[in-house]
């Protein structure tokens, strides 16, 4: 999503360690299911890239701090096509995944996010 927040910077704190759950994920695993967009998503060529709760806590500790619980229910990644500070190159082209297309921001990754979106609101 990269928001645009204050001062004309990009927020980027939903694309730093998106997360799904971890039910669901294995049902992807195990070939049960697929979830919209899996080729852009997971896997070599895909966006995200797995990574621990550890590191997406080294990424974004409010995530653990606002919800305590993440860690046992989510699967964690690290977007790898992510310029910190700059925004997503992929976001108006068709390798942008339609989850990344549609979120629309809370508090879940910042605690600023939902004032963030107000101010890109205003901002026109």
């Amino acid at each position: 999503m990269s928001c645009i927040a204050s001062g004309n910077t990009r927020c980027t704190k939903c694309c730093d360690a998106p997360h799904i759950d971890k039910k669901q994920y294995l049902k992807v695993l195990a070939d049960k299911i697929t979830i919209v967009d899996q080729d852009k998503l997971i896997g070599k060529a895909g966006a995200w890239q797995a990574i621990s709760a550890r590191q997406a806590k080294k990424i974004n500790p409010y995530m653990f701090t606002a919800h305590p619980d993440i860690k046992h229910t989510r699967v964690f990644f690290r977007c790898k096509v992510l310029i910190k500070g700059v925004g997503c190159p992929i976001r108006n082209t068709d390798k942008h995944p339609d989850v990344c297309k549609i979120y629309t921001g809370g508090s879940e990754y910042s605690p600023t996010c939902e004032q963030d979106i107000n101010i890109i609101a205003r901002g026109g």
